[in-house]
């Protein structure tokens, strides 16, 4: 077959298939990516000789979603069992579904609005060898055809105080002083209003901090970028 449809505007309809794969990696193509049902991107975003592949799973078989610390067990087995039949598994597992495996810290989780863990099953991911230019199995890069969609950050407001960051920061050095702990990751939300394309978004934050591995999910509702 010829190639996929390539979108503009964030806009793009229809499914992809291993025969019609539309411009990886471009604008336009993460565009189209974001609107596509229950897809991930697992990109390798600075490709070396080990690790010159990425991942691209589409339609997939069944969704695995946990809404609470109770969800977290079964979804988990439902998952397990999928691979050991031959499926694949992309998504992902919030922090905060650590506490459905610890006793003593299962109290003090917190009710979250969000699900705790999304998993898309699939028969297999579409690969891209960033080496040779083209996906495994013969499909040939276009050019690419941005898309004119821009993306903007709106007044980001971090979730904690300063000063009571502070005082969690002095908090957990007396911790490891004191032995306690060796280790805690003091982080917190930074909120912030959205305008335009996630997708450009994406790409934007991605030419920002070259990491060696990106993320981009279309969960259901959810679109989640992970750098």
């Amino acid at each position: 077959g010829g190639p996929g449809r390539t979108p503009s505007e964030c806009e793009s309809s229809g499914a992809v298939v291993a025969n019609r794969i539309p411009i990886p990696f471009y604008a336009g193509y993460l565009a189209w990516l974001e609107r596509q049902d229950d897809a991930v991107l697992l990109e390798t975003a600075r490709p070396d000789s080990a690790n010159r592949r990425s991942l691209l799973f589409v339609e997939p078989v069944e969704t695995v979603t946990a809404r609470t610390l109770d969800d977290v067990g079964p979804a988990l087995e439902t998952v397990s069992k999928a691979v050991e039949g031959g499926l694949h598994a992309a998504g992902w597992i919030a922090y905060e579904a650590g506490f459905a495996f610890e006793e003593v810290l299962y109290p003090l989780a917190r009710p979250q609005a969000e699900p705790v863990l999304w998993m898309g099953l699939y028969r297999k991911p579409l690969v891209y060898d960033h080496r040779a230019g083209r996906f495994e199995g013969g499909q040939v890069l276009q050019r690419a055809i941005p898309t004119t969609a821009s993306a903007s950050v709106l007044e980001p407001e971090p979730s904690v105080p300063e000063a009571q960051y502070a005082e969690s920061f002095h908090e957990v050095l007396e911790r490891i002083a004191d032995g306690d702990t060796y280790q805690i990751n003091l982080t917190f939300p930074l909120r912030f209003d959205h305008q335009g394309c996630a997708a450009e978004l994406y790409g934007r934050l991605r030419r920002a901090q070259p990491v060696p591995y990106a993320a981009l999910m279309r969960c259901g509702d959810l679109t989640i970028l992970s750098f």
